[in-house]
């Protein structure tokens, strides 16, 4: 491992939860997760394709090692090491429109990692797996909030990451006690809601929405997820699926009203007929954006894990104040 610490070759002297490996710790949410693992005084085991983030990790305490889940690696012999594991890895995400086509390579490539994670652990050793989805997979939850119990309709994206729950509960089945977590919108700094809502709002352009639609969404801050993947790690019921959400859903509608009273930028909104979403986003975000995702985060909580961020007023300010900085953008308090 080109020097770096091994934990693989720590675990050989110890039993049980030795270490927990991460695939997909250099991502969006997993970033945020080593910070709440350290925090929680966890071992760790990165897998990173990138050996800067694997110096910058190490620099950090983090254990590491680098390698691909897409190939065979030195990176499979920390997994089987593992005492425990964590999967928030995803192949390169899609852009602003999506297709059939790249959504069918992500598809086949989300699939093909996650059985390439699974097949990497050691049965015997590992106590639990904690395997990141979305609430996409449960498809339009109409006017009611959606439970874990509810069955899954996949749609928009939702049926592009099925086969790989698919996996990850079938390898459950087989012995590997595994957690399945179904997140909301993550949002944070860097994330789809300053691309899409602040710079807009900033630049004076207009938000477009699919007009005739207005739905509702289930979200979480980024943190909230990180902390809440630690949390089920220890508190998860091996075979159970949860829900990582805040308390309040919101439209795209009551995203923007907020986005501007924060702000004190007022937004221009442009409905668009569907054929022209269809041109922008691709038919899957538009098929997406025609219902509803609301989902409930009650059996999380009966766990014992509490929200930082209950709502996106509790949050939203963060990421204005972190998107400021970063553009320098003279964004302007007050009301509209």
């Amino acid at each position: 491992m080109d020097g770096r610490r091994s934990p693989s070759d720590e675990a050989s002297q110890v039993v049980g939860m030795s270490y927990t490996f991460v695939a997909g710790g250099t991502g969006f949410i997993g970033r945020e997760l080593v910070d709440a693992a350290s925090r929680a005084g966890l071992e760790l085991c990165v897998l990173t394709r990138d050996p800067a983030a694997a110096r910058e990790l190490d620099a950090q305490g983090v254990g590491t090692v680098v390698g691909d889940l897409a190939q065979p690696g030195h990176w499979q012999d920390a997994a089987a090491a593992a005492g425990a594991a964590i999967y928030v890895a995803a192949p390169p995400t899609w852009g602003r429109r999506l297709s059939q086509r790249v959504a069918r390579r992500y598809r086949e490539g989300m699939t093909a990692m996650t059985r390439s994670f699974y097949a990497s652990l050691d049965a015997d050793r590992v106590e639990k797996v904690v395997y990141v989805a979305g609430a996409s997979y449960y498809g339009d939850t109409g006017e009611h909030v959606a439970t874990e119990e509810q069955t899954p309709h996949p749609k928009g994206t939702g049926p592009y990451i099925a086969p790989a729950i698919d996996v990850a509960r079938a390898y459950g089945q087989r012995g590997i006690p595994t957690v399945v977590t179904f997140p909301g919108a993550v949002y944070g700094p860097a994330s789809w809601l300053p691309q899409l809502v602040l710079e807009p709002l900033h630049r004076g352009k207009p938000i477009h929405a699919l007009r005739g639609h207005e739905p509702a969404i289930s979200l979480v801050h980024r943190s909230d997820c990180a902390e809440a993947l630690i949390h089920l790690l220890h508190h998860g019921s091996p075979g159970e699926s949860y829900f990582i959400a805040d308390d309040e859903p919101m439209t795209l509608q009551a995203i923007l009203d907020l986005s501007s009273e924060l702000t004190g930028i007022p937004y221009k909104k442009r409905p668009l007929p569907q054929w022209l979403c269809r041109l922008a986003i691709g038919p899957i975000l538009t098929d997406a954006a025609t219902g509803n995702v609301v989902v409930a985060n009650a059996k999380l909580k009966r766990t014992g894990f509490t929200l930082r961020y209950p709502s996106l007023r509790d949050g939203l300010e963060e990421v204005i104040a972190d998107w400021r900085q970063a553009n320098g953008a003279p964004v302007r308090r007050g009301q509209r």
